[in-house]
């Protein structure tokens, strides 16, 4: 027999996946200013289609995970991506990674990982996890990707940075910083 608690329950867990499931779900990711920053590329970069150019993001580790994740996109200009962008992977649930909503970027690198805790485990940290961010990035050519043509051409590397469990009470904090760059920049500029 079906009593009133177990009727209750049974809501509590189904109501929120099947409003999930239909695109009904109040997003409440938070943004948050305590995100790490993007040291390379600087400011100005000009980078050529398929050049491969220095990529450095420094992780903030602000609530102390064991692990930054962080998605890397190229997103257009002239304005720069704000957080309405921005989403993520299974909405407020723990291991949902930030990302850009789509038709917000032109060109995703993908999802990375980097261990934290050096400064307390000798500078070894934590074992990997993951896919580490590389050193360098490769430019993607937009021609042969999605066939436009761009010169001189202000864009943004962008970075969507996720927290979990900080403060416990939000299910999951996203941080956005970004780069401007110049995409196939000519000397007729």
């Amino acid at each position: 027999m079906l009593t009133m608690r177990t009727l209750s329950a049974i809501v509590a867990v189904s109501l929120p996946l099947l409003l999930q499931a239909e695109g009904l779900l109040i997003r409440r990711q938070e943004d948050t200013s305590e995100h790490g920053f993007i040291s390379s590329p600087t400011a100005g970069t000009e980078i050529a289609p398929g050049a491969s150019f220095a990529f450095d993001y420094a992780t903030s580790d602000w609530c102390h995970q064991g692990y930054s994740i962080f998605t890397v996109w190229l997103t257009p200009g002239p304005d720069a991506p704000t957080f309405s962008d921005v989403t993520s992977t299974t909405g407020n649930t723990r291991g949902s990674v930030g990302e850009l909503i789509n038709g917000t970027y032109l060109y995703s690198w993908g999802e990375f990982t980097v261990p934290n805790f050096a400064w307390l485990i000798g500078k070894a940290g934590l074992p990997p996890l993951g896919t580490p961010p590389p050193p360098t990035l490769t430019m993607p050519n937009l021609l042969e990707l999605n066939g436009t043509s761009y010169t001189n051409a202000d864009f943004y590397l962008t970075v969507v940075d996720s927290f979990w469990d900080c403060p416990p009470d939000i299910p999951i904090e996203l941080g956005l910083d970004y780069v401007e760059i110049i995409y196939n920049a000519t000397s007729a500029a």
